[in-house]
């Protein structure tokens, strides 16, 4: 097929008509414009006796008939305008490469944004850099970490192993490479053999390489600087959405593990705990901290003469309310155990008003504990009565239990006297040990109850009545 068709170059249309009338006038003799096919363009077929082609990158699209000077004259004008002709139209074919290269990498950059996932960012980064350069495998390599190892992203298996000489190499200098003949590369290994051309591009961040992008071809079809441009453009791309990526999938872990830890600390304790490094901050310590127990009075009882719907609804609204109580006074909800509560004051976050804070919440619990019975009553559902129990003294606290479940918690014999001391406690009661007392010396509301014998102990303890 012709390149360019001469009908179409002397056409009415094209304006070059007038043009070889007038040059054929001047030189004074009869000229006829044949297509490819002998078909008569423009003039007279009989004219003159020379017949010349009209040729474009060696290829003859026409003739052109009459005297030798006249006809040699009309094939160098026509030759010189579909030699202009195929220059427009080879700009106008870069010009719509370039657009389609501009809106394909637009429409790359637009997907990355809408993408949280790290694979499903690679797997649209590699998809549109087949489209934009030639190539029968594809792959992305990152290291999430400075020190982790190299993984594979997307579903496209790389052409490169993560140990490839080749991948360190463009690693460590942090610059795109192409190699036509890659298995004449010193850094290729064997397995790498059907590979013929290959092109690469570090991702780079701000902060360091956190990967490479490659392309390779088996056929051998060589890269140029332009496909090493548009790689380059990809992986510049690529590399800040990983990046956005992995950020956004780390604050919404860091979210999620506020919002537990939010269901038994203080959203304040929360907080700091995450901004610190999370969970991770929780190992079990021996520190010092107060420990509260309350439960509800009577609730055997109460729980044989009660539907078991009513009992759940009694537990919760006992439960919301005073964990809001604890939680306001800066403790940590350790667990619910049936109808009891307990409650850790200093821990996580150490505190010398651990005593006084628990003090403050047990006082705080009675007068909460007002308010929902005079609304239960109001609903005419059963009111209740509960007794709270103050110990204070070293614990070891943190995450403890399996490898498949873990809870924050406290154990050791401060937690152990306090549990003791919620039993001695009568219906709105609230006792405290001598510890607890020698902690708030400015306290007036103790009385003294005298000594006790605890289960579990071999010497009797001091115990205090708490007066409002």
């Amino acid at each position: 097929m012709a390149v360019l068709a001469l009908k179409a170059l002397v056409s009415q249309r094209s304006g070059v008509l007038p043009v070889v009338q007038a040059l054929a006038a001047a030189l004074g003799g009869g000229i006829a414009i044949e297509d490819v096919g002998g078909k008569l363009l423009f003039g007279d077929s009989a004219a003159g006796s020379a017949r010349l082609p009209v040729s474009v990158d060696d290829e003859v699209i026409g003739w052109v008939s009459g005297s030798a000077d006249a006809a040699a004259s009309i094939v160098a004008l026509l030759q010189h305008l579909a030699a202009k002709e195929m220059e427009r139209r080879a700009l106008a074919g870069e010009v719509l490469h370039l657009y389609r290269e501009v809106h394909l990498i637009g429409q790359l950059s637009e997907e990355l944004a809408a993408v949280l996932d790290v694979a499903d960012v690679g797997q649209a980064a590699l998809e549109q850099a087949l489209r934009l350069i030639p190539g029968s495998h594809a792959g992305i390599l990152i290291r999430e970490d400075l020190e982790g190892p190299l993984r594979p992203l997307g579903s496209h298996k790389p052409p490169l192993a993560p140990e490839s000489r080749f991948v360190a190499s463009v690693l460590d200098r942090g610059v795109a490479e192409i190699v036509n003949d890659y298995p004449a590369d010193a850094r290729a290994h064997a397995e790498e053999a059907s590979l013929r051309s290959l092109i690469s591009a570090p991702l780079l961040t701000k902060q360091r390489t956190i990967g490479l992008i490659t392309l390779a071809d088996t056929d051998g079809a060589p890269y140029s600087a332009a496909h090493l441009k548009l790689l380059n453009t990809i992986a510049m791309q690529t590399a800040a959405a990983i990046e956005n990526a992995i950020a956004s999938q780390q604050l919404l872990h860091r979210e999620v593990e506020r919002q537990a830890l939010k269901l038994y600390l203080p959203p304040q304790v929360a907080d700091l705990i995450v901004s610190a490094g999370g969970t991770s901050q929780l190992a079990g310590v021996l520190q010092s901290i107060t420990v509260l127990y309350a439960d509800i009075r009577g609730f055997t009882t109460m729980s044989e003469e009660m539907e078991a719907r009513d009992i759940v609804q009694m537990l919760n609204d006992f439960f919301t309310a005073m964990s809001g109580v604890i939680f306001q006074c800066n403790g940590t909800l350790d667990k619910f155990i049936g109808d009891c509560i307990m409650a850790l004051f200093g821990a996580p976050v150490a505190s010398e008003r651990s005593s006084r804070d628990a003090l403050e919440a047990a006082l705080g619990m009675q007068q909460a504990l007002q308010v929902l019975n005079q609304s239960r009553v109001e609903r005419k559902l059963r009111p209740f009565q509960i007794g709270i129990g103050l110990h204070c003294g070293l614990a070891v606290v943190g995450n403890i239990g399996s490898a498949d479940r873990v809870q924050y918690t406290a154990i050791g014999d401060t937690v152990n006297v306090a549990a003791r001391l919620v039993n001695k406690a009568a219906a709105g009661q609230i006792i405290v040990s001598e510890a607890i007392r020698e902690r708030i010396p400015d306290y007036a509301g103790f009385e003294a109850l005298g000594e006790v014998d605890l289960k579990g102990r071999t010497s009797k303890m001091n115990i205090y009545a708490v007066r409002e």
